[in-house]
């Protein structure tokens, strides 16, 4: 089974389906354009060609100037970004620059990363932390999809409160 593909500068061409699901599979075309891209960057090879073992028929053949456009299309695109203020409770707090913190909603458990500088000032200068601590947060989540993945990237923007179980029990 064939359908029609019209590329960037209005060509068209017939592509069989299976070929099409391949190259929008990210799982599926990384490796595929790796092994391409390794097999014909060995000196002394111009084609690659892939043959059935039973009946020696050539299933698939590439050559080296055809090697050059396998690559993965899997492009990110942002689905949405909301921010959004909210009550996050510290499953454990990273104290290495850059590593996301664990933090739970009430529902699920995910991980962020913590971008409030004011916050981070506050806890290089030891403010303590314990078991059941919870955030008061402006949280972003930015939820991206490549190809047939989507993925969600928390980040918490600004902390106004962090409460000790002491202080959670006066709110009630």
């Amino acid at each position: 089974m064939t359908c029609t593909v019209t590329n960037n500068t209005g060509q068209i061409f017939q592509v069989r389906t299976d070929s099409l699901n391949l190259v929008f599979n990210d799982k599926a075309s990384e490796p595929v354009a790796r092994f391409v891209k390794l097999a014909i960057a060995e000196d002394g090879y111009e084609k690659l060609e892939i043959s059935s073992t039973e009946s020696g028929v050539v299933i698939a053949d590439v050559d080296r100037q055809e090697a050059v456009g396998f690559e993965s299309v899997g492009r990110t695109v942002v689905l949405s970004d909301n921010t959004a203020r909210m009550i996050v409770h510290i499953i454990s707090p990273v104290f290495q620059d850059g590593n996301k913190w664990r933090f739970n909603d009430g529902e699920r458990s995910f991980n962020a990363s913590l971008l409030d500088g004011d916050f981070l000032i506050k806890i290089n200068k030891g403010e303590r932390f314990g078991k059941g601590d919870i955030l008061d947060v402006d949280m972003r989540a930015v939820q991206a999809g490549t190809g047939m993945k989507t993925s969600i990237e928390r980040s918490i923007l600004k902390v106004h409160r962090h409460l000790t179980p002491q202080e959670q029990a006066s709110l009630i």
